[in-house]
């Protein structure tokens, strides 16, 4: 039972809890709203072995923006379907999960985003091959969404063979003094125009290292004679239904120095960092369907695709 989630905390005047689905839509995101999320994203990860919300809903969750919302259907208390929604200048992303037999309460929350104000959304559809899945991305074409991205979940086992920087190029760990301005320009030039990657402020940068899950021996930075030429930021979770994983959370080459194997050895020395370093049993990383240059390299390292994650965006 979902104890935490009462009427008198999630506030909702005109609805009543009871047999029948009811939608509410909380004033505030408060430990409430977080705990059926965190039910739902449970109950939906059992039954197809992924979680239905991305990265972007639980960083969001920690700290809330004040335009930041919920809406959240619920049987005696038990969520069954949700959209969460996050603003960031008049942008919102949706994150949209629900049991099978259940549609996300979309009309409901579309109506709330248009008495806020937007120019446009983009919502995503994890696992998009599973059944809801589907339904979930059909009721968003019928509301005016259309397909935006198709980014796939690529998985390797560990160990994988470690390939050879190029000669004279150093692998180290992160050093804030030494690497981030260099970290910024790197990143920045080789994802331009990338709806996440591209355009980091050292803000935002500053920001991400401060999740708990950081380490700056998990980001491996290259040098050339002291230039920097790329890095491999590692992370590690532990996902619902899945054995320890570790995964390539960003990956990049200096464009001056693209074509010199430094990519792949990188990326390799990432996962020999996350076995020997953190036992991962299973390498990951995210990759754009159309990026084609990236998913042959991906391959020749012994990359698999387990998933197909889509984005639709629809504008006001």
């Amino acid at each position: 039972m979902l104890d935490s989630v009462r009427l008198g905390e999630v506030p909702c005047p005109h609805a009543t809890l009871g047999p029948v689905p009811t939608t509410l839509l909380p004033d505030t995101v408060d430990s409430g709203v977080r705990d059926a999320l965190m039910q739902l994203d449970a109950a939906v990860a059992a039954a197809t072995h992924w979680a239905p919300f991305g990265e972007g809903v639980w960083r969001d969750l920690v700290s809330p923006g004040s335009a930041s919302f919920a809406a959240l259907t619920l049987e005696q208390n038990m969520p069954l379907a949700a959209v969460y929604a996050s603003e960031t200048n008049s942008h919102w992303s949706l994150g949209l999960a629900a049991v099978a037999g259940h549609l996300p309460p979309l009309a409901e929350a579309l109506g709330k985003i248009a008495g806020l104000g937007a120019d446009q959304m983009t919502a995503w559809v994890l696992n998009s091959a599973e059944a809801t899945s589907r339904e979930i991305s059909q009721l968003l074409v019928t509301n005016g969404f259309v397909e935006a991205r198709r980014l796939l979940r690529l998985e390797v086992a560990l160990p994988v063979e470690a390939l050879s920087l190029p000669s004279g190029v150093t692998l180290s760990a992160f050093d804030e003094e030494r690497d981030a301005k260099s970290w910024i320009e790197t990143n920045n030039r080789s994802f331009l125009g990338h709806p996440e990657q591209g355009d980091w402020s050292i803000e935002k940068f500053t920001e991400r290292r401060s999740e708990a899950w950081f380490r700056n021996e998990d980001l491996l930075v290259a040098h050339l004679d002291g230039g920097f030429v790329g890095f491999c930021w590692t992370k590690t979770s532990i996902e619902t239904a899945r054995p320890p994983i570790g995964e390539i959370y960003v990956i990049a080459v200096a464009p001056d120095f693209s074509g010199r194997g430094i990519g792949s050895a990188l990326c390799s020395q990432g996962l020999a960092h996350l076995e020997k370093k953190h036992r991962s049993e299973i390498g990951m990383l995210y990759v754009d369907a159309s990026n084609d240059a990236a998913l042959k390299t991906y391959g020749k390292l012994g990359f698999n695709q387990v998933r197909e994650d889509q984005s639709w965006t629809r504008s006001l």
